[in-house]
């Protein structure tokens, strides 16, 4: 009942569009904690690999990751090639799937 209430009372002061305002605020929210979390496990992952000894390889095709790029992405898992041809296969799926290949 007390959510209720304050709910009520909240949409009246926002009205409409502050309603809108508010979710859309917490959607943001979430997003960024989503993302800080995932840039938490890859570092962590990055850690493990470290403790492992095998940081620093692509796990693609196993050649050291430049170091330019462990400096500005630490927890790199692919180098840049392997990356970019992750990230165009990965394209090519989801256009399939636009048009509806994997839909039916």
């Amino acid at each position: 009942m007390r959510a209720e209430t304050e709910w009520k009372e909240t949409s009246e002061e926002l009205g409409t569009g502050g309603i809108f305002e508010a979710g859309t605020q917490q959607d943001i929210e979430f997003a960024l904690i989503q993302m800080k979390a995932d840039t938490l496990e890859q570092i962590n992952q990055a850690l493990s690999r470290l403790d492992e000894g095998a940081c620093g390889y692509c796990l693609e095709c196993g050649e050291e990751i430049p170091e330019r790029r462990l400096r500005a992405l630490p927890f790199a898992i692919r180098c840049k090639d392997c990356t970019e041809a992750l990230e165009v296969a990965e394209e090519r799926v989801g256009d399939w799937r636009l048009d509806g290949y994997l839909a039916r």
